[in-house]
């Protein structure tokens, strides 16, 4: 996943929707946000998981480093 959400300069909100034998049916970028966050709605996170059909639903969040940060 570091692949995949690492090479953004803003957060991101991602999903992994599975099977009912959690096989990867697909994976998503849902919302993208600012440098420090994203909003996300539950409702669109369960609208795509069953648009999908999926049996389980991996979170991801992809978040920007901060250098320099106390």
């Amino acid at each position: 996943m570091k692949l995949k959400l690492g090479s953004y300069d803003r957060e991101v909100f991602a999903l992994m929707l599975l099977d009912n034998q959690h096989q990867l049916i697909r994976f998503e970028e849902l919302f993208f946000g600012t440098i420090d966050a994203a909003s996300v709605y539950p409702r669109e996170v369960v609208k795509a998981a069953l648009n999908a059909n999926a049996g389980a639903v991996i979170l991801l969040t992809g978040m920007v480093p901060s250098f320099g940060k106390a």
